[in-house]
């Protein structure tokens, strides 16, 4: 999983501190900067939940450990180890009623020789699918790719029905029962 700036922990205490200026008058002996930089190194594991006497005592976690470390660090800070930005919004969900709208409207058409959008508009005043007029069609613009094999099914079978009649008496028995009487119901 690829981390975002949101889903960072921001670094605290030792860590958020720069390393000091040094001039020859301040400047540590190698054993003070080397106590200082294992202090910054333990608390970067600890920053990421990696056990640090693994790294630091030798043994046969230490590759791991740093190598655990690494990858952290690259997910947090190169551009190439972090995913691509979400996008605006709530994602698009597929509903359990698509393909009631999808047939729907391909019974519209077929039957009544309506476009897509007078289609969608009749469904949505008579609230056989849950939405508004624009809500619909948004939403059979993006189902109807998904469903185009099934659309296609469809003109394959009313080509061997010779004709559109039987094949829409079956589409309006399948979407509505034998003895229902609807507005798609033949007038």
């Amino acid at each position: 999983m690829a981390s975002r700036k949101s889903d960072k922990k921001p670094y605290t205490g030792i860590l958020a501190e720069p390393m000091p200026k040094f001039t020859i008058l301040t400047r540590p002996t190698d054993e003070e900067l080397a106590v200082l930089i294992d202090t910054k190194f333990k608390a970067l594991f600890d920053h990421y939940e990696i056990e640090s006497a693994d790294a630091f005592e030798g043994g046969p976690r230490m590759a791991s450990a740093w190598a655990n470390l690494a990858w952290h660090l690259a997910r947090d800070h190169v551009p190439g180890f972090i995913g691509a930005p979400r996008g605006r919004g709530k994602p698009a969900t597929r509903r359990a009623d698509d393909v009631s709208l999808v047939m729907h409207v391909e019974l519209l058409k077929r039957r009544d020789g309506l476009s897509e959008r007078k289609a969608v508009k009749s469904i949505a005043e008579r609230n056989l699918v849950y939405g508004s007029e624009e809500a619909l069609l948004k939403r059979y613009k993006n189902a109807k790719p998904v469903f185009a094999p099934m659309v296609a099914m469809f003109d394959s079978l009313a080509a061997a029905a010779k004709g559109n009649d039987v094949f829409v008496r079956v589409m309006e028995e399948s979407l509505f029962g034998d003895d229902k009487d609807t507005f798609l119901s033949p007038g």
